[in-house]
């Protein structure tokens, strides 16, 4: 029996998608979207703290994917945002608790969660500036 132990998102290893993730990005960009092509959107991710870097993220750097980072209500790299060569943009990820603006969004049981944040909340709003393109 061969075991394979999975890396956790440290920002020190280098990982990448496994074989069927990478088969599924790839038919995606061929024939996704009745043969446009998909169009995958990743955050940076949150690990900035931690000493994580998206660069060691083998989806961030997949040539089949864009990656956005978070900026916070100053317009500054957001202090939990990963940064990397592979991020193409950053766009507003988070406010402050008590101080406009905030991001809302559904949440668990069809609440209203009004402080919604992280690279998470940039995806949704790169994808729909890409949509609407």
């Amino acid at each position: 029996m061969i075991t394979i132990k999975f890396q956790d998102d440290d920002g020190q290893m280098m990982d990448s998608p496994r074989k069927l993730g990478q088969e599924a990005i790839e038919e995606g960009i061929q024939y996704g979207r009745g043969g446009k092509g998909s169009i995958y959107i990743l955050g940076s991710g949150n690990g900035a703290a931690k000493g994580d870097n998206c660069g060691a993220d083998g989806y961030s750097n997949s040539m089949y994917t864009i990656t956005f980072s978070a900026a916070n209500y100053n317009g500054r790299r957001a202090h939990y945002a990963e940064s990397c060569s592979a991020v193409m943009s950053t766009i507003y990820g988070s406010g402050t608790p008590g101080r406009l603006p905030q991001i809302s969004t559904i949440g668990i049981n069809g609440t209203c969660e009004e402080s919604f944040g992280g690279t998470s909340a940039v995806n949704p709003i790169a994808a729909g500036i890409i949509g609407m393109c």
